[in-house]
């Protein structure tokens, strides 16, 4: 008798797409779902991603935190013997560390997924994909490295090479040779010839940085909204300029030297096996900036002459590598690093990417109260800047219901964050709400998911729901501050900061979230309190009943005193007082640092 035949899916690469035997997708980010609706359901089995467990998630952070921590000292004694420098832990903590944490979370999601797929395949015949590149690929910076962790072909790479280190017998591969497309557009070296256009921005920036040095002691990346960024530059008499990579160090790739990471041994006491597979590949995928271009990177920058300068970040700067390099290599000349929040109303549990601000910068200004994050001495909480949207008077009518859906990477790169399939029970959340409310409501429904993500929510709506979404591309591609204007209800899928938009432009607003937001303990007081006020709902049926409650006049309920005192409560446990532009007293604590 035939044996079945056993195929794993471990990407949505087209050359990893299959249509016969029984079919084994690694896990949700595996599949194609134009492809996968069309497979018979019962020859489909799809592993389930190990972190949905709570209890793993919690205890592989914690390991991706302390292996991060270690590579990170490693590779920075390395570096210190191959450059002939002497620079110290915090210097290299400050430039390697959520690359490393980043770099630890990608391959260990892979790892526990092949780990699960062996458990119940590892002594049956299987086959899969194994992909082969033309040109091997070459990381030239952290904003390459997390570009490429996002596409199919590098991830497909890291399970392959998985599958092979563990060497598993029973396993035969169908190979297909990807030629040099998939990546040349995420790296510096196959950037685009440069053209007399280009020739001439890049002569104004420079003449213009030179003047900007000279004057600005003060550096904001896009951490504020642009009408209060160019107030706030006013204020402090300096030029609106955001600096660019380029500004300081023009790029030009250096030949990877192979022989030269081969010098880079990471010892790690007590090593298991996954620790074993990593470093063995780690010293190849350390972006070329700190190794094959450093010394060029630092004769550049030495010629930059640097005064007492503060550099206020939100999140830009994690990956950019020459403006960290220069931040470094100036920090003990009064050059400030002030990292700060963009927004954010209940911070999740614990993660390494909310530690990483307070733990490099010399303050790091959070507006919320953040007690479940690792605060220090240089942990400031501040006033918020509201980031009200003004705009024209719209003839169009304002009766839409706008849901802002999540915005989670099929690729995760952090144990801590989210995982991707998550996204995936809103979609049904979203069928469920759908099929509950009446044509008159549900024709006003618009739906915005900025970055899809090859998640397809547009499809899935209008496949599982029903729901044309026809307007999709003008509400999920227009800037939020234009929509405003049509949206009578505003509905955010998740506590973060889109939903303070809403409350800053007092548009009726709501919260709709699941199971998946692993909040503390002490916010469960402030959803009590959101939910009795009907604010917040972690139940399709009650949202739907509340919708159809307030639809034809929600400012009846929005301006009643129950909510509005519920949302005064939250605002004075969570931030200093009312959401309002308190850009004076915010400005009057930067200038104090």
């Amino acid at each position: 008798m035939k044996k079945t035949r056993i195929s794993l899916v471990a990407s949505q690469l087209p050359c990893c797409q299959v249509d016969r035997g029984n079919i084994v997708f690694l896990n949700e980010f595996s599949k194609d779902y134009e492809l996968y609706k069309n497979y018979n359901p019962k020859k489909i089995q799809t592993i389930r991603h190990p972190w949905v467990n709570e209890n793993r998630k919690r205890k592989d952070e914690k390991y991706a935190k302390l292996l991060a921590e270690k590579l990170a000292n490693e590779i920075g004694l390395k570096l210190n013997n191959i450059h002939k420098i002497n620079k110290s832990k915090k210097y290299w903590d400050f430039l390697l560390l959520l690359w490393t944490y980043n770099y630890v979370s990608l391959y260990l999601e892979k790892w526990r997924c092949t780990e699960e797929f062996l458990k119940r395949y590892r002594y049956k015949n299987f086959y899969t994909t194994g992909i082969k590149t033309s040109n091997k690929y070459e990381i030239a910076s952290s904003d390459d490295f997390y570009k490429l962790s996002q596409q199919d072909f590098y991830n497909q790479i890291i399970i392959q090479n998985i599958l092979k280190f563990k060497k598993i017998k029973k396993i035969f591969y169908k190979n297909f040779t990807i030629k040099n497309l998939f990546y040349k557009n995420f790296t510096i070296n196959n950037l685009k010839k440069k053209n007399k256009k280009s020739k001439i921005l890049r002569l104004f920036r420079n003449f213009f940085f030179n003047i900007v040095l000279k004057n600005n002691q003060y550096y904001f990346d896009r951490v504020l909204p642009m009408i209060t960024y160019f107030k706030f530059c006013i204020l402090l008499r300096i030029i609106p300029f955001f600096l660019k990579n380029d500004d300081l160090y023009e790029y030009r790739s250096k030949k990877f030297d192979k022989n030269l990471r081969k010098k880079i041994n990471i010892n790690l006491k007590e090593k298991d096996e996954f620790e074993t597979f990593l470093t063995a590949n780690i010293k190849y995928e350390i972006p070329k900036i700190f190794i094959e271009s450093y010394n060029d990177l630092i004769i550049c920058l030495k010629k930059i002459n640097c005064k007492k300068i503060k550099y206020l970040s939100g999140y830009d700067f994690w990956r950019e590598d020459i403006i960290k390099v220069w931040i470094a290599e100036n920090r003990s000349k009064n050059f400030k690093l002030i990292t700060m929040d963009h927004g954010g109303l209940f911070p999740l549990k614990n993660s390494f990417n909310y530690d990483y601000p307070s733990i490099i910068s010399d303050y790091y200004l959070s507006i919320n109260k953040r007690n479940n994050i690792g605060l220090n001495k240089t942990s400031i909480q501040t006033p918020r800047v509201s980031k009200k949207k003004k705009y024209l008077p719209s003839l169009k009518k304002k009766n839409k219901i706008l849901f802002v859906l999540n915005q989670f990477y099929r690729f995760n790169v952090g144990v801590g964050g989210f995982i991707g399939e998550q996204n995936l029970h809103i979609v049904n959340s979203m069928n469920k709400i759908f099929e509950n409310l009446p044509s008159n409501i549900v024709k006003n429904i618009r739906v915005r998911e900025k970055h899809d993500n090859k998640w397809k929510f547009f499809e899935r709506l209008k496949d599982i729901a029903g729901i044309n979404l026809e307007e999709y591309q003008y509400w999920n591609c227009k800037p939020l501050r234009k929509l405003l204007s049509e949206t009578q209800i505003f509905i955010s899928t998740y506590p973060d900061t889109v939903f303070l938009d809403g409350l800053d432009n007092n548009i009726p607003s709501l919260l709709f979230i699941n199971k998946f937001w692993p909040l503390k303990n002490e916010y469960y007081k402030s959803y009590h309190i959101l939910k009795k006020a009907k604010i917040l709902f972690d139940d399709e049926k009650r949202l739907v009943i509340h919708l159809k409650k307030i639809y034809n006049n929600p400012n009846d309920w929005w301006l009643s005193n129950q909510t509005k005192a519920a949302i005064k409560i939250i605002n004075n446990q969570h931030f200093i007082g009312n959401i309002q532009d308190k850009s004076k007293e915010f400005l009057k604590l930067i200038k104090k640092l």
